[in-house]
């Protein structure tokens, strides 16, 4: 029996050939490896290109010109509560224009009460509004819309606090300390004050998150916190060795390399994730120095690793795995987006992992139990 194309593929053949009407190639938006396609593809309209690499993750594939273009930002408006909008505004955070979201609140909200968007990138774009707050439950999208603003205003990352009443900033470090790890992913962007009341629930157990936020946060942020990263810094053991180098890298802390050194010293094999996480000529002489030279075990990928010095973690480093749509099987570590069960879920593999030896997210290319 003949079978004609699927949906996906006959949207993504319109597309290449020309056709830029986003309700028509909207299943091949609906499918990553399709989308994907479309944001490689030459010759194809940037109107239907930009929204296949927010469809398929790959949002760095967008220059800051095509952010800003008019198109581009109507074509994300004509997805807000459909099926493909919902991963598109998820990845469409990352680069979206500050305040982009404030003239949009009323179907951002509408959608993510309707879980056509999450809720974490509704609040992110709208910004720290009433509105905004109220979408807030979880305590993943508390923390994945505080990183957010935070980010929107590099130069006073705490900013988005002075408009949060207070009842409401109460409620959310009561939800953030309830989950170490998840408070780490947003504490640059907390007060000196309100970070320090979640940094002793940070420091055992979750360093390597509060680490990795430090390190893509803005000087400001790192100044104001100096105390916290130093006392991360002193409870940083082998499996916090990736984050802290990247820390060091981006703050030039001497403090952060002396650490590094010290770690190699007890741990030398864990030099891989040194390696991985920052170019070669990033890293001073004295740590250079500390990394052992290769046996004739380890030759071979610690060699490709030196050569390529590998930055092959997800989008934006320190990025939190997973917020309230689609949901986080915290036990697991799934990530499912709905109406994708053979290829739209992922396992985070950690650094210490043998199949992803720097930690990202790898495609699993059957069909996995679907979390409740």
């Amino acid at each position: 029996m003949h079978h004609g194309p699927s949906p996906s593929l006959a949207a993504t053949l319109r597309a290449l050939r020309g056709e830029t009407d986003l309700r028509v190639i909207a299943p091949a938006l609906g499918n990553w490896r399709f989308a994907r396609i479309l944001a490689l593809a030459p010759g194809v309209d940037p109107v239907v290109g930009a929204p296949g690499a927010l469809a398929s993750e790959v949002p760095d594939f967008l220059a800051p010109a095509e952010c800003n273009a008019s198109d581009l930002s109507a074509a994300i408006v004509s997805l807000i509560g459909t099926e493909a909008g919902n991963d598109i505004l998820e990845a469409w955070v990352d680069v979206a224009p500050v305040g982009w979201g404030a003239s949009h609140a009323a179907a951002l909200i509408d959608a993510a009460q309707r879980d056509r968007c999450p809720r974490w990138a509704a609040a992110a774009l709208i910004g720290s509004t009433n509105d905004a707050v109220a979408l807030l439950h979880d305590s993943w999208d508390i923390a994945l819309a505080i990183r957010r603003w935070g980010q929107a205003t590099p130069d006073l990352p705490t900013a988005w606090m002075n408009h949060v009443p207070p009842a409401k900033l109460n409620r959310f470090l009561e939800e953030l300390c309830s989950a170490n790890v998840i408070a780490a992913r947003c504490l640059p962007w907390l007060s000196a004050e309100h970070a320090a009341r979640l940094s002793g629930y940070v420091c055992y157990g979750a360093a390597e998150y509060a680490l990795d936020g430090y390190a893509v946060a803005p000087s400001v942020a790192r100044a104001g916190h100096a105390g916290i990263i130093s006392s991360l810094m002193r409870h940083a053991t082998r499996v916090d060795l990736a984050e802290l180098t990247r820390l060091a890298v981006a703050s030039r802390m001497d403090a952060a390399w002396t650490t590094v050194v010290q770690i190699l010293h007890e741990h030398p094999d864990a030099a891989r994730h040194v390696v991985a996480a920052a170019p070669w000529d990033d890293v001073p002489g004295e740590v250079q120095d500390a990394i052992p030279p290769p046996t004739t075990a380890t030759s071979a990928p610690l060699l490709r690793l030196r050569a390529a010095c590998v930055t092959n973690r997800r989008r934006s480093h320190g990025r939190p795995p997973a917020p309230s749509s689609p949901r986080l099987h915290q036990r697991s570590g799934l990530r499912c987006r709905r109406g994708r069960s053979m290829h739209g879920v992922r396992r985070w593999f950690p650094p210490t992992s043998p199949f992803s030896p720097c930690g990202h997210w790898v495609p699993i290319l059957r069909s996995w139990p679907t979390p409740n």
